[in-house]
């Protein structure tokens, strides 16, 4: 099998050709032969590949000699035989200390196949090594990149702790601590660095980390791992350190790995924390409360005393004044129950409106000392509040013996916390039915009367079709609270100047909704809690929030409706000016068996306003 060789002959004859090409051939090659006889014409054939050069000494324009320049100014790894017909000795060392592969003279033709072989092999041997330095190299690079590129520290500490590698992590943190006066470079000892450490804070650290280091370079055998703290200006950093040995040349080293592990660690006892704590209130969960029962539960801690407590009206106030202000009654009932006990005290929260708290060693007085002080807390609290009031209702029992059943005495102090709770309740929700209704008093000034207004209108158009004054009665007490859901509607909605929009418009709705709830709570508005929830319906069904029709929809709602809209229509809005009486009739009748009962609006065209201002005034 023939090999192909391809050849860059410098010369000036094809004869000089022939005789290379016949060389090659009898040698078993098969030469692909290109052959140039000036610089000029070199530099352009290198553009292409070669595994060998032949040249001539001396040409009539070009030389051997400037051909190696050329191959080294490509930096072309090609070997170069010189094949000279002279063969003088001074030309056989110019050749040599130009770095010629070979000098052969045509005296001796026989050696040139012996020539190409040496040098052939030689090339293919230093093109593979430059290879695998090339390779080594890149590597080593790529080793390089990927150890920097982490934010683990790596270094590589020699026997005696001198430090022979770094990454860029370890090199950042030693560079940008001042906790050691030595940089952590290559060069310096790692023992000699940590000795050097005077902060008291974190010298216990420091010493189990030299301890383990040492221990591995030592006895060289086993990988040590360990957790450790340091204390970084002021604040507390947690780490993980992985000591590694290995061998080299004959001596024994370590790789040290450390990772800052503050931010796991720190999710780690979030975790923990929220598993016995309640997120709101920072208070012991009822999963740790119950673990907590079952501990307790034994001699040592006997008497026992719970004490249940649980917020009255909670509901109430999220559905009426939003759950923002339901958050702030479950963290002021918290920051009561904690300063109402010493820290010895389990306090914990165990449902949505529950809060129990755990004595242990204590006696009936004390426990009923505590119930008295909560109780202090929750009046100072109540007497300082513009807030909606602050309601608790209370109950305790007491364990004397170990029993493992302290959940019968929970349940007896829940027992009478519910007792108590329906003496409270209907007081407590009255309680915020009343600050609900100051609330609204006091946003009034906004519509500048329009409930008292209102109450005058419908009393009006009640007595035109014959209403009895019992009905006429509640019709102005519809008219006064007719909006009072309107306390659990955001400020921004319900004082923007301009018109809702579509999403806005939809929580502007649920104010009747609120509102049916807050009159069910109270007794003095129970009797129109069910037209509170209906005062925006439509004559054709187009209302809300039942889409209530026709003579369905009470009467006393379709009397304020049409009351309201001329209300709305005959006062001046930040947006636009009042209506006349006589535009605002006649829109009512535009809209009559629409948004409104005609016969009423015909009833109410008939009553007698002033003539130069609204029913107003």
């Amino acid at each position: 099998m023939t090999v192909l060789l391809r050849v860059l002959i410098i010369g000036d004859t094809d004869e000089y050709e022939k005789l290379v090409a016949r060389e090659l051939t009898r040698g078993g090659y098969r030469p692909s032969v290109m052959r140039v006889n000036t610089g000029f014409a070199m530099k352009t054939a290198l553009a292409s590949y070669f595994d060998l050069v032949v040249a001539e000494y001396a040409l009539r324009e070009f030389a051997a000699i400037p051909a190696l320049s050329i191959l080294r100014q490509f930096n072309k790894d090609i070997p170069l035989i010189i094949l000279d017909k002279n063969g003088a000795e001074e030309r056989v060392v110019a050749a040599v200390k130009a770095g010629a592969s070979e000098y052969i003279s045509m005296a001796n033709l026989p050696r040139f196949l012996l020539a190409v072989e040496g040098c052939l092999a030689e090339a293919t041997e230093q093109r593979e090594y430059t290879k695998m330095q090339e390779e080594i190299k890149v590597g080593r690079q790529f080793i390089s990149t990927t150890m920097d590129s982490l934010t683990t520290q790596v270094a590589i500490l020699e026997e005696n702790g001198m430090i022979i590698y770094t990454n860029k992590a370890w090199q950042d943190f030693g560079s940008n601590n001042q906790l050691f006066q030595s940089a952590w470079e290559i060069g310096e000892n790692y023992f000699d660095i940590c000795r050097n450490i005077s902060d008291r804070k974190v010298q216990q650290s420091v010493e189990r980390v030299v301890d383990a280091v040492k221990k591995v370079l030592e006895n060289y055998s086993e990988q040590a791992n360990l957790e450790y703290v340091l204390n970084i200006g002021g604040k507390i950093r947690w780490f993980k350190m992985q000591v590694t040995p290995f061998a080299s040349q004959g001596s024994g080293r370590a790789v040290i790995a450390t990772e800052d592990i503050s931010e796991r660690k720190e999710m780690e006892e979030r975790v923990k924390y929220l598993s016995m704590h309640d997120a709101l209130t920072g208070l012991y969960n009822r999963a740790y409360f119950e673990t907590m029962m079952v501990r307790h539960d034994n001699r040592i801690n006997m008497p026992v005393g719970i004490i249940m407590c649980d917020i009255n009206g909670l509901k109430l106030i999220n559905d009426t004044l939003g759950r923002e202000s339901g958050d702030v009654l479950l963290l002021t009932t918290a920051r009561i129950l904690k300063r109402s006990f010493s820290d010895d005290a389990l306090v914990a929260r165990i449902g949505g409106d529950e809060f129990a708290v755990l004595l242990t060693n204590t006696t009936q007085r004390e426990v009923e000392l505590s119930c008295q002080c909560i109780r202090h807390e929750l009046t100072r609290h109540n007497a300082d509040s513009k807030r909606a009031p602050l309601s608790l209702s209370l109950g305790f029992s007491l364990a004397k013996t170990s029993s493992s059943a302290l959940n019968e005495y929970l349940k007896e102090a829940e027992n009478e916390m519910y007792h108590q709770k329906l003496h409270s309740g209907q007081s407590a929700r009255s309680s915020i039915v009343n600050t609900v209704m100051r609330l609204l008093e006091a946003r009034d000034f906004i519509t500048e009367g329009h409930a008292e207004r209102l109450q005058d209108v419908v009393a009006d158009l009640g007595a035109v079709i014959g209403l009895t004054e019992s009905k006429i009665a509640d019709l102005r007490l519809l008219a006064q609270f007719h909006d009072i859901g309107k306390v659990g509607i955001p400020d921004y909605i319900l004082f923007k100047p301009g018109p809702l929009t579509a999403e806005e418009f939809e929580i502007m709705k649920s104010h009747s909704e609120i509102g049916y709830r807050i009159a069910r709570s109270s007794p003095d508005l129970t009797v129109i809690a069910d037209q509170v929830l209906k005062h925006h319906e439509w004559w054709n069904g187009g209302g809300y929030p039942l889409g209530l029709k026709g003579n369905s929809i009470p009467l006393e709602c379709r009397i304020l409706t049409i009351a309201d809209a001329y209300d709305a229509m005959t006062s001046d809005r930040p947006y636009r000016k009042a209506m006349t009486h006589q535009a605002a009739l006649k829109e009512l009748m535009r809209c009559a068996g629409m948004q409104f009962d005609a016969e009423l609006v015909k009833a109410f065209a008939k009553m007698n306003f002033p003539k130069n201002k609204s029913h107003c005034g």
